[in-house]
């Protein structure tokens, strides 16, 4: 398996974030985020990571 499929692969499929993927694959931050780019995936994906966010995010407002 080539380094941009792992990558593709540990970005959709375990929802790693691009700075751990650069750090268990030895590779920059810049070319994680070069190869997920480039997917047809991305913006999709990008979208509902951030509504997660939003939605954890105010949970544990709503905790404290």
């Amino acid at each position: 398996m080539s380094n941009k499929e792992k990558i593709i692969d540990l970005f959709y499929n375990e929802h790693l974030k691009p700075v751990d993927i650069a750090l268990e694959l030895n590779v920059s931050n810049a070319y994680v985020s070069k190869v997920i780019k480039k997917d047809f995936r991305y913006h999709e994906e990008k979208n509902q990571r951030k509504q997660q966010n939003k939605q954890k995010h105010k949970e544990q407002r709503l905790n404290t």
